[in-house]
């Protein structure tokens, strides 16, 4: 079938051998020879099928693909070395020199090559870090990055400056981001001052990093919480990831966030003490105040923060099935069933919901209903008196 007139039916039979990979290593010299075939669209196939394959053999061939007229048989080339990983050790000095092609996809392509080719292509990689060109230097470090030992990340601090500059040109954004986060916190300082760029993508890139830090990215908790109030969503997103990330250390300045005017701020400061959770439980008399916040969005994120909080958070949770609100009311019951057995002492306020006088709020034993969230609860908190009120309230339900 790969001698076959129709190009169609190369290309499928070539696609299949990919498919099913290890077993069409008996088709390799025939795919090796279909990589001459006129057709750029069944050379395309065959480059995908040697990369599923992964055949050490392949190597040359694909060395020769890598100045195939056709880009995308270019870029499939060098993703299939990659693929081949350590047995491709010998195409290391071709994809080095590839470095420099023109074309910014092979350029990335053959970065991840060399990346999954692992140490063995690190003396090359730690030679271009010396180089001339910027945008070599930078996907010689990014390849180091994925490559991730010590020796490899130890190689690419020597460049940090450069690397940190290197975040405002979006053609190596990415490559230049996976190193600095592996480098760790000794680029926080720099990465701190790249927070105020006006270039909102850098904000993004930035704040993406901190956030793969994580603890060791403390430093940054100030200049993060400044970012939740960026007037792009996705930073203002990921900043408040990136708090999340660092943990316990955030917890003070998220406190005082609390406190913000902007109630988006507010919101976002909330929903990450929760996600820090029982760490952060120096935040429940600030969030108790949240319970009360003018904005209903904040009142809802507060009781679901206080209920990640666990037991230490119930006294507060009862507080909040007094709530005005219902929503809040609603999420409040929710939390203490996602607490359990903590939360004990919330029975009789729970069961005193069940008598809830908003009609929006009461209704039938299902998960849209407080009480059927009561119902819920009082199942999770599981304790006799819980499943007494179950019962007791399924055959209400029954009467009706």
């Amino acid at each position: 079938l790969l001698q076959d007139k129709d190009r169609n039916i190369r290309r499928d039979a070539t696609w299949a051998l990919g498919r099913i990979r290890e077993r069409s290593e008996d088709a390799v010299p025939a795919l090796i020879q279909a990589l001459q075939d006129e057709d750029a669209v069944v050379r395309r196939a065959v480059t995908f099928a040697l990369s599923e394959i992964g055949a050490e053999d392949t190597v040359p061939a694909l060395l020769q693909a890598l100045q195939d007229e056709n880009q995308y048989v270019r870029w499939n080339a060098a993703y299939a070395l990659g693929a081949i990983g350590k047995k491709a050790v010998d195409a290391v000095p071709a994809l080095i020199q590839l470095l420099q092609d023109p074309d910014p996809i092979l350029r990335f392509s053959v970065a991840g090559a060399l990346s999954r080719i692992g140490e063995d292509a690190m003396p090359a990689l730690i030679q271009l870090l010396q180089g001339q060109d910027p945008i070599v230097r930078a996907h010689a470090a990014g390849a180091l990055g994925e490559i991730g030992t010590p020796d490899a990340i130890e190689a690419t601090v020597e460049i940090l400056p450069e690397l940190i500059q290197s975040l405002q040109n979006p053609e190596i954004r990415d490559a230049v981001a996976g190193v600095l986060g592996q480098i760790g916190k000794d680029t926080v300082p720099n990465l701190i001052q790249v927070l105020q760029n006006p270039d909102p993508e850098v904000r993004l890139s930035t704040a993406r990093i901190l956030r793969q830090i994580g603890e060791g990215a403390k430093d940054a908790v100030p200049a993060l919480i400044q970012l939740l109030q960026d007037p792009e969503w996705e930073v203002r997103g990921a900043a408040a990831e990136a708090l999340g990330q660092i943990g316990k250390d955030a917890v003070p300045d998220l406190i005082q966030a609390l406190q913000n005017p902007d109630p988006e701020v507010r919101g976002r400061a909330t929903k990450v003490l929760g996600q820090i959770g029982p760490s952060a439980v120096d935040a429940i008399p600030g969030l108790i105040q949240g319970l009360q916040d003018s904005g209903s969005d904040v009142r809802w994120k507060t009781a679901g923060a206080l209920g990640r909080m666990g037991k230490d958070a119930v006294p507060a949770l009862i507080q909040a099935l007094q709530n005005p609100d219902p929503e809040v009311r609603l999420s409040t019951a929710r939390v203490l069933g996602q607490i359990g057995e903590g939360a004990v002492d919330a029975i009789p306020a729970l069961i005193q919901l069940l008598q809830d006088e908003d009609e929006t709020v009461r209704g039938g034993v299902n998960t849209w209903t407080v009480s059927g969230i009561v119902v819920e609860a009082l199942e999770k908190i599981g304790t006799s008196e819980a499943l007494k009120v179950i019962a007791e309230q399924e055959k209400e339900e029954r009467l009706r």
